[in-house]
C-alpha cells in the first residue's frame, strides 16, 4: 500500500500542475529556463478523451518536453488502474484518432518514457504548439487506447439533459459537449452535439450547478452548436476552472432552455483517512479513490485501494465534506482492501450534478466502524 500511496501522490501532484499551472509552458519559451526553445507541457490522461470515450477508472499524469529548434522530444507518464500494453505520442486534434509519431517504452510497471533520441519534424512541432499532439496508452481491453491526453490542452465536457435545467425540464432530448482550452492563451473553443431537440439558440452561461445564470458566449449552428475560439478574461477562466460555465440549448417549447450541462472534468480523486469521517474516526487506515464518468452515456467507473484488508463494504456517497450522506454508487471487492464499481454502472442526473459540484465522497466501512472508517471527498485532482 505504501507503493500505491506514493504512486497516487505522484499522479495527483502531476495533475495538480496541470490545473494550477494551466497545462501550460514550463521551461524556456513559456516563462523561463535555460533554453528559450524548450517547451514543457503537463498531461493528464483519462478515458473520456479517447474516441470513442472509454469508461475506465484508469488515470495517468506526466510531462512532455520538446525543443522548438532541434525537435528533440522527451517525457514520462505514470499510469494507475490499468495494465498498459503500448504507449505512444500521436499527431491529431482532440477527438480524432491519428497516426503514431513517437514511441514510448515501459521502464517500470505503469511508467512510460519517450524512447531516447526521439525527435519531431518541423510540421510536428507546429502541431505540438497548436495542441494537435496527444499521448495514448493502450491496453488489451482497449487496443485503440484506454486513456489519452492532448498535449498542451485541457479538454472539458458537458452532458446536457433536461433535468439539469432550472427548473428541470421533462424531455427526451440530450446533448454532449466537448471543449478545448488553451491555458497559455486562455482560448476556449468547442462543440455541443444534440439529439431529440430542435434548438432555436444555444449559449455558454455562467453560474453554479442548479442555478440559472446570464449568457456569456453565443454558440452557432445546430444540431451541432459551435463555440468559435474565444479568449476568456481572467475571471472567465477562473469560472471555467471552478465549474461555473454551462452549455444551454433553448427551444420554442422551452425558450429558457430545454437541455443544459455544466462544463466539467470527468475524473475525481480522493485521499481517504479517518479524520475525514463525520464524526472523525481514529484510524491508521488509509486509501486512495478514483472515479470517472463517461460524459457521453453517464457510465461510471471507479476503484478504491486501501490498507483496510478487513473492510466489509465501500461506496460512493452523496454529501458535502462535513456531511454524512447516503450511498449513491455501490462497490464490490475483487481483493482484500480493494474495491471497484461494477461494470455497466450508470449514474442519475442528480448524482452527476453532485459529482460535478464536489459533493460526493468515497467511504470504506469496517466491523469496528460500520458507518465508515476512512473517507475522502472526490475532487478534481488539484
Amino acid at each position: 500500500m505504501e507503493t500505491l500511496a506514493r504512486k497516487a501522490k505522484l499522479l495527483v501532484m502531476c495533475a495538480a500542475t496541470l490545473v494550477a499551472a494551466g497545462c501550460g509552458g514550463g521551461g524556456g519559451g513559456d516563462g523561463g529556463g535555460p533554453d528559450p526553445n524548450t517547451v514543457v507541457k503537463q498531461v493528464t490522461l483519462v478515458g473520456a478523451q479517447e474516441n470513442p470515450a472509454v469508461t475506465t477508472s484508469a488515470f495517468g499524469a506526466g510531462t512532455i518536453t520538446f525543443n522548438r529548434n532541434t525537435g528533440a522530444v522527451s517525457g514520462r507518464v505514470t499510469t494507475t488502474g490499468m495494465t498498459g500494453t503500448v504507449a505512444h505520442i500521436h499527431e491529431g486534434p482532440v477527438g480524432v484518432n491519428a497516426p503514431i509519431i513517437v514511441n514510448m517504452t515501459q521502464t517500470s510497471p505503469g511508467v512510460w518514457d519517450v524512447v531516447a533520441g526521439s525527435t519531431l519534424t518541423v510540421p510536428q512541432i507546429e502541431s505540438a504548439l497548436a495542441g494537435n499532439l496527444y499521448v495514448n496508452v493502450h491496453s488489451a481491453a482497449n487496443p485503440g487506447g484506454e486513456i489519452r491526453a492532448q498535449i498542451g490542452r485541457q479538454v472539458w465536457f458537458a452532458t446536457l439533459t433536461g433535468a439539469q435545467e432550472t427548473p428541470a425540464v421533462t424531455t427526451t432530448a440530450s446533448g454532449t459537449g466537448r471543449f478545448v482550452y488553451d491555458p497559455d492563451t486562455r482560448t476556449l473553443s468547442g462543440t455541443v452535439t444534440t439529439s431529440g431537440v430542435t434548438g432555436t439558440v444555444a449559449h455558454i452561461h455562467t453560474q453554479d450547478v442548479g442555478v440559472a445564470g446570464p449568457i456569456t458566449f453565443p454558440l452557432t449552428g445546430g444540431p451541432t452548436w459551435t463555440l468559435a475560439p474565444t479568449v476568456l478574461t481572467e475571471a472567465q477562466a477562473a469560472d471555467l476552472r471552478n465549474g461555473r460555465l454551462y452549455a444551454n440549448v433553448h427551444s420554442a417549447a422551452n425558450p429558457a432552455g430545454e437541455i443544459r450541462g455544466q462544463l466539467y472534468q470527468p475524473v475525481r480523486t480522493a485521499t481517504l483517512n479517518g479524520a475525514s469521517e463525520v464524526p472523525p474516526v481514529s484510524s491508521t487506515g488509509s486509501g486512495n479513490c478514483w472515479v470517472s464518468v463517461n460524459p457521453f452515456n453517464r457510465a461510471v467507473a471507479g476503484r478504491i485501494e486501501s490498507t483496510l484488508t478487513q473492510s466489509i463494504a465501500a461506496h460512493v456517497h452523496r454529501g458535502a465534506p462535513t456531511v454524512a450522506g447516503p450511498v449513491v454508487i455501490g462497490m464490490t471487492s475483487p481483493t482484500p482492501g480493494n474495491w471497484a464499481i461494477p461494470a455497466n454502472t450508470t449514474i442519475s442526473d442528480e448524482v452527476l450534478a453532485r459529482f460535478m459540484e464536489g459533493n460526493t465522497y468515497c467511504n470504506v466501512h469496517t466491523p469496528a466502524n460500520p458507518t465508515g472508517e476512512i473517507r475522502g471527498q472526490l475532487i478534481v485532482p488539484n
